[in-house]
Order: structure tokens, then C-alpha cells, then sequence
């Protein structure tokens, strides 16, 4: 018997590091910033400095928004209402999100406007502009493992929505998600790389919440900011807007590309691809 338990000893003593069970860091994460939940929400008021690109005979300038906003949010729902002043009037917008549909209503829209299921499995990552919760559950749900390149600061997770990669980066030192990047197809930009960076965490009961995100757009081109300005947990969720009879998401459309020829002189023509001269940016061959 004594040689028995000194042979399991020795075995147990030449066990590599490597064969121990490596820490689950996507399952902590979850634990932390969505576990604690129950069947309360996440609601969050914000506000946000807001650049968009417009058309312009130089390149890459921007309109800038004051928005102000609130969110609300669990694993399996996500809602959002914000406003903002454009030539003097106030624009708002909501949206309205669980497993099955996604309702939203645009700036400038007075009733429903129309939803794909692209857009619908792309909130998965566009709502990491305001929250990192929706992907961390994303992951979970979907068992997506850790990058074999995952170094000693962050675990990192890559999944493919739609044609977007997506990666989150849970940093291994708190547990907590600490950005997320996309890489997305734009028809006047090609592929255009965004980060959510999170910082300032906070908790609200036992949750935590990044209280400031930065977003790099267009490859780092534009720069945006969220800051939280108060964060509660609520038991109820508003109805924010109501689903038409009948609802139905519509499948994407084929994007038919028309070519738009015009004469400059003798030895020159301008090509104007359809989809980027609706954008009014006049992108020319």
C-alpha cells in the first residue's frame, strides 16, 4: 500500500503546468460583468461625443454630436434611447432588442424603420459601442474558445458575424473585458478596422460597467467617446417601441452596383460606382 501511494505521488509530482486545467477567463468575465444580474438590468445614462465623416473636398472631415443617452441591458436583451441636436432640432433614436426581434427607429424616422437579419446578428458587436455585455454572452452561449495567441495580458476570443471578425480581449489580470475590435467591409473605405476600448470600471450592486469607452473608426481616423454618467440596476424594462403585425425581418439585399460613365475630354472619363456616389462621396476611377 505505501509503495502504491508513493508511486501516485511521484506521478502527481511530474504533472506539467501545461496539463493542469487552464482558467477560464470568458466564464469569469461573464460572472462579473453579466453573472451578478439575476433577473435584474444593467441601465446606464451616458453621454457621447459623436464625429461622423461627411462629403467634403477634403478629405476625412467631420461633423461632430453632443448625444445624451440611456441603455438597458441582461444576456439576453438590449435597449437604447438617445437624442441629439442637429441645425437646431432635436433628433432621437430607439432600439429595442432580444433573441428573437430587433425594433429600431432612425434619427430622422417617424415610424418603424426597416431591419435586417444582418443587422439584427450585427447588434451582437454594435452594441460594444455603449457595452461590452451583449458579445461576452455571445461567446459564452456559442463556446467560443480562446486564441492559441491569447499572450500573457489578454485572453483573446475571435468569432466570425456575418462578414465581420470580432475579437474580444479579456484582460487576464481583473477578468474584465478590456476592448473589442471589428473588422468590417466598407464599399468606399475597404476594410475598416473599429476599437472599443473600455476603461474607469465601476460596479453597480455587484456588476461592473466601464464608465468611459473610447472608439477608433475608420482605422483610427475618427475618434468618438461614451461616458457613463450614472449607472442603477432596475427590475422593469420600458417598452420603448412596439412591433408592427405581422413583423418579419427582411433578408438582405443584393447590392446591385450600376456604373455612371461621364465624359471629362477626349481621353478621360469618370467611372462613379452607384452605391458610394449615393453616400454623396463621388468615388471615382
Amino acid at each position: 500500500m505505501k509503495a502504491l501511494l508513493l508511486m501516485l505521488s511521484t506521478i502527481s509530482f511530474f504533472v506539467s503546468p501545461t496539463q493542469a486545467k487552464e482558467i477560464d477567463y470568458l466564464q469569469l468575465c461573464w460572472n462579473k460583468q453579466l453573472g451578478n444580474l439575476g433577473n435584474k438590468y444593467l441601465n446606464v445614462s451616458y453621454t457621447e461625443s459623436l464625429n461622423e465623416l461627411y462629403h467634403s473636398p477634403e478629405p476625412w472631415q467631420q461633423s461632430h454630436y453632443n448625444v445624451t443617452g440611456r441603455f438597458w441591458c441582461s444576456a439576453n436583451n438590449y435597449r437604447k434611447v438617445d437624442s441629439l441636436v442637429s441645425r437646431n432640432k432635436t433628433l432621437s433614436s430607439c432600439l429595442q432588442m432580444d433573441s428573437e426581434k430587433l425594433l429600431f427607429r432612425d434619427y430622422r424616422s417617424t415610424g418603424l424603420s426597416p431591419v435586417t437579419k444582418a443587422m439584427f446578428s450585427n447588434q451582437v458587436f454594435e452594441s460594444a459601442r455603449y457595452t461590452p455585455q451583449n458579445l461576452i454572452n455571445y461567446c459564452l452561449d456559442h463556446k467560443i474558445l480562446a486564441d492559441k495567441k491569447s499572450d500573457k495580458t489578454f485572453a483573446i476570443y475571435t468569432v466570425t458575424i456575418n462578414t465581420s471578425i470580432v475579437k474580444l480581449f479579456i484582460r487576464k489580470a481583473d477578468c474584465l473585458a478590456a476592448k473589442v475590435t471589428t473588422l468590417s467591409h466598407d464599399d468606399l473605405y475597404g476594410d475598416v478596422l473599429s476599437t472599443f476600448t473600455y476603461a474607469d470600471y465601476a460596479t453597480t450592486g455587484t456588476t461592473f460597467y466601464p464608465a468611459t469607452i473610447t472608439i477608433d473608426k475608420y482605422s483610427g481616423r475618427v475618434k468618438d467617446t461614451v461616458r457613463a454618467a450614472k449607472a442603477l440596476l432596475v427590475e422593469v424594462l420600458p417598452k420603448l417601441l412596439d412591433a408592427l403585425e405581422g413583423y418579419a425581418m427582411q433578408e438582405p439585399k443584393e447590392k446591385i452596383y450600376q456604373l455612371h460613365t461621364e465624359h471629362y475630354n477626349e481621353n478621360i472619363h469618370f467611372i462613379d460606382i452607384s452605391p458610394t456616389r449615393l453616400k454623396g462621396n463621388g468615388s471615382r476611377v
